[in-house]
């Protein structure tokens, strides 16, 4: 069982059995130290023995206590603040923290391209209206970056409250901004309000999607930790019967809490 951190100068024991340095050589394969290291400490939080708000061992007592040196002592602690366990706090340590309750969202979990949101789905509107689109969504639907698109933003949170997606639609050119505004208003779904403000019809989609880190303000946004960052970017355009661009949603979810689903249909075999 492990000892919890004190501070009254006594070195924390082994976290599990001792470790072995020299193993032989027909010894079965281990994992390397500071895995075996955070397996014993991750399971230590999981059991209550480190709580909400306890220490857990410094750098310098990991050092002692299994012998390792300082690199992989910090990488023990930095794997467990990466994992949302823990957090590093200046001038305390490293402090377990609460782990927020997280539900995995699919990427397409939902856009404004599917209509209105689920119930289980709170959509907050950030902003609707004329607005320069940044140069990468003007070139990828061939609009003018310096002229104003219609654009219009939401954020979405699951039924726990946690925000999971951020969408930025922005129309075509052609779209005409007032009866795309009082259809928006009237309650109709973007592709709908779409095709009223351009007069043409969608026919298809294309959805292509990466990976980038998130900046400053979308950390904020979708309450990451900065030390695990990374977003994933759905970029999905619709397309008229001409191939011409109707609109884009950019979608922004955060990588540790998003699935990639993809459904095929497979064709019926020939008889």
């Amino acid at each position: 069982m492990p000892k919890k951190h004190s501070t009254n100068g006594h070195h924390p024991g082994h976290i599990g059995e001792p470790h072995h340095p020299h193993a032989r050589a027909d010894s079965p394969a281990v994992a390397p130290q500071w895995v075996r290291i955070t397996a014993e400490l991750r399971q230590a939080i999981a059991t209550g023995h480190y709580g909400p708000g306890a220490l857990l061992p410094s750098t310098a007592e990991l050092c002692d206590a299994y012998q390792v040196s300082t690199t992989t002592a910090r990488r023990v602690l930095g794997q467990l603040v990466m994992e949302g366990l823990a957090e590093a706090r200046k001038g305390r340590g490293t402090v377990v923290i609460r782990p927020q309750p997280r539900r995995t969202q699919p990427v397409r979990r939902y856009n404004p391209a599917d209509g209105p949101a689920p119930a289980d789905i709170a959509q907050t509107v950030i902003t609707s209206g004329l607005d320069i689109p940044p140069a990468d969504i003007a070139a990828l639907i061939d609009a003018d970056p310096a002229r104003p698109l219609f654009h219009h933003a939401t954020a979405l949170a699951d039924a726990y409250g946690n925000p999971v997606e951020l969408c930025d639609a922005y129309a075509a050119p052609d779209a005409d901004p007032e009866p795309l505004r009082r259809s928006l208003d009237a309650g109709h779904d973007w592709p709908d309000a779409v095709r009223k403000a351009t007069g043409r019809a969608p026919a298809y989609a294309s959805t292509a999607i990466t990976a980038r880190q998130a900046t400053p303000a979308e950390t904020d946004a979708l309450a990451m930790r900065a030390t695990a960052a990374i977003v994933l970017i759905a970029d999905t355009i619709t397309y008229d019967h001409s191939r011409r661009a109707l609109a884009i949603i950019r979608s922004v979810t955060p990588a540790d809490r998003t699935r990639l689903t993809d459904y095929y249909q497979t064709p019926e075999p020939a008889r």
